[in-house]
């Protein structure tokens, strides 16, 4: 809520929002194309065209918000789920074979969180050829 209080937009702003591992990187390059469509046609000295993607790269003209806010305050260690001695004992919890035979989906077939059947996420055991 205090970013949007004290948030003032500029005309040149431009915001991209994307989940992780869904092609960030080659958004964040798309963007100085898109805002500054004449930047390949400008000649520097005649020896080829001043591009920004080819002198940096993506993340470092597009830096994304989370690196801006954790690099300018170092108090965030409080946002962490659990201590640095608790992590591994819970990380070990959440993937052991006994947490995970006790989930829905393994017991009874159906996955409540995605409502699809566990068949979903198992291969048929059937090859193809590349024809098909």
């Amino acid at each position: 809520m205090e970013a949007q209080s004290s948030f003032k937009a500029r005309d040149d702003d431009v915001l991209l929002a994307s989940s992780m591992k869904t092609g960030t990187t080659w958004l964040k390059a798309l963007i100085p194309c898109i805002m500054d469509p004449y930047a390949r046609l400008v000649n520097d000295d005649d020896d080829g065209y001043q591009d920004p993607l080819i002198q940096s790269h993506p993340n470092e003209l597009i830096p994304s918000l989370e690196i801006q806010i954790f690099a300018q305050n170092s108090t965030y260690e409080y946002l962490r789920p659990f201590g640095k001695e608790e992590e591994v004992d819970k990380i070990l919890w959440r993937s052991s074979f006994e947490r995970l035979k006790n989930l829905e989906v393994n017991r009874n077939g159906v996955d409540t969180w995605a409502g699809f059947p566990k068949t979903a996420y198992f291969r048929l055991g059937v090859c193809w050829g590349f024809e098909e």
